[in-house]
C-alpha cells in the first residue's frame, strides 16, 4: 500500500492554462521537472541523464519551441558545472509543499529516468498535479507511469529513444498533454489519495 499523496494540495493549477492561451502553430514556454532529495550526489536518480536529454532536444527541436528544465531537491551547493546549462533552473530543496505544488503545476512532463527505484514521492506528486511523465521502467514506476496514456515508460536508458519521444511530445503537445495530464490526475485521486489509501488499509485489516 503506497504513502498517499495530498491530492488538496498537489493539483493541477497552471499548465493547462498556459496552453489554452497558445493556440494554433504557438507554442508556451514548456517546462520538464526533475526532482530528487538529493539530485546532485544520487547517482540514482540519474540526473546526468535527464540534463543530456534536455540538452539534446533543446539543440534539435525548431526555434519556435521553447524548453526549459527545473531541478528541485538537494543543496545547491553541490551543483557541479555539468549540470549548469542555458535552460535549466535550480531552485534546490523546497519545504513548502504549497510552493512545490505550483512550482510542479508548471510543468508539462515529469522526468523519471532513475537506474534503481521504488515509488517517489516526488513522482506521486507530479502525478496529482496532473503532471504526465517519463520514466524508466525499473521499480514502483510501472506502476505510477502507464505508457501512452499518462507519458512514456521505457524500457531501457536509451538517450535517441528518449529523446525521438519526448521530441515527438512536445510536436504534439496540444493534443497530448490534456489526454496525459487527465489520465495523471485519475489515477493520484483513484489510487493515492488519503481517501484511496485509506480504503486500502481499511480492506486489509478488515479481511477475516
Amino acid at each position: 500500500i503506497p504513502t498517499p499523496v495530498d491530492t488538496d494540495i498537489f493539483c493541477p493549477q497552471e499548465s493547462q492554462s498556459l496552453l489554452d492561451n497558445h493556440r494554433g502553430n504557438e507554442s508556451p514556454n514548456i517546462i520538464f521537472t526533475f526532482i530528487a532529495s538529493d539530485p546532485y550526489n544520487d547517482y540514482r536518480k540519474n540526473l546526468i541523464f535527464a540534463v543530456n536529454c534536455f540538452k539534446t532536444i533543446k539543440n534539435r527541436l525548431d526555434s519556435k519551441f521553447s524548453i526549459e528544465l527545473y531541478v528541485l531537491g538537494g543543496d545547491l551547493q553541490f551543483i557541479q558545472d555539468k549540470y549548469i546549462l542555458e535552460g535549466i533552473r535550480h531552485f534546490g530543496y523546497i519545504e513548502n509543499p504549497v510552493i512545490r505544488s505550483q512550482i510542479i503545476s508548471q510543468s508539462f512532463l515529469h522526468l523519471t529516468p532513475s537506474i534503481d527505484d521504488n515509488v517517489p514521492n516526488t513522482t506521486l506528486e507530479a502525478l496529482a498535479c496532473g503532471c504526465p511523465l517519463a520514466s524508466n521502467n525499473v521499480g514502483g514506476l510501472s506502476e505510477l507511469t502507464h505508457h501512452q496514456s499518462n507519458g512514456f515508460l521505457f524500457n531501457s536508458l536509451d538517450q535517441e529513444l528518449w529523446v525521438g519521444s519526448l521530441i515527438y511530445y512536445v510536436q504534439n503537445i496540444h493534443c497530448l498533454f490534456p489526454k496525459f495530464s487527465k489520465y495523471s490526475r485519475h489515477m493520484a485521486m483513484n489510487h493515492y489519495s488519503s481517501q484511496s489509501v485509506f480504503k486500502s488499509w481499511q480492506s486489509l485489516l478488515t479481511v477475516k
